[in-house]
């Protein structure tokens, strides 16, 4: 589990490259499960990216939290809810890891973890490509 500063917490994923490699073209299916562990106010949007082997953006899916019908200002205390993801890899990927990345944001920024580091995101996988 995963706590953000909002009573927020990324509960598991799912994540269809369940090899070690993946090759150029190729799509991969994330799942994300969210957990409410109270009321929240904001409406808060969901970024997964999945980055190059340097850091930059190769692709990467932006949804509301709530499955895009369900926005995070309706949740109550226990609401669970899956998000479901599609990134498509560049045909002319170059080898090398890859990191796959999640968080919230709404229009003041990036939710922050709540723990003390800081930290506006989650590492969620490595993913090779071959």
């Amino acid at each position: 589990d995963w706590r953000f500063a909002e009573p927020i917490t990324l509960a598991g994923y799912d994540l269809s490259a369940t090899r070690s490699a993946c090759t150029p073209g190729e799509s991969l299916d994330l799942a994300l499960y969210w957990r409410a562990a109270g009321p929240i106010t904001r409406n808060y949007q969901v970024f997964t990216h999945l980055l190059a082997p340097d850091g930059s953006l190769v692709t990467g899916s932006d949804h509301i939290a709530g499955a895009d019908n369900y926005p995070t200002s309706l949740w109550t205390t226990g609401t669970f809810i899956r998000n479901t993801f599609t990134l498509q890899l560049p045909s002319n990927a170059p080898q090398g890891t890859y990191s796959l990345e999640a968080g919230l944001y709404d229009a003041r920024g990036r939710l922050k973890l709540a723990d003390a580091s800081g930290t506006d995101r989650i590492l969620l996988a490595q993913i090779v490509v071959k």
